[in-house]
């Protein structure tokens, strides 16, 4: 038989609860805390993919103007190869 010191009394399951709300309240900041982070790092990663669309963007340009040049310069050689062989037939 259970004496009266042995069972919780109504004040020590208060105590309990509240401390329990506490302990919760504290996992909640921390989780509010935790999100705030992701949504911080989520925002850098969305700034880091933009600035990589306008790498690829500028790359894409630089590779069109470079296969340009490089037509100029094909049409140029075989033009002044036309030149010095019509040059040399004379």
């Amino acid at each position: 038989m259970q004496t009266m010191e042995e069972r919780p009394t109504d004040r020590g399951i208060a105590d309990l609860k509240e401390r329990m709300d506490e302990r919760f309240a504290l996992v909640d900041a921390r989780f509010e805390l935790i999100d705030k982070r992701f949504d911080d790092i989520s925002a850098e990663f969305r700034r880091i993919d933009k600035r990589f669309e306008n790498v690829e963007t500028d790359i894409r340009g630089i590779r069109g103007d470079i296969k340009s040049m490089q037509r100029n310069m094909l049409y140029g050689f075989m033009t002044l190869a036309g030149m010095i062989a019509a040059f040399q037939a004379f």
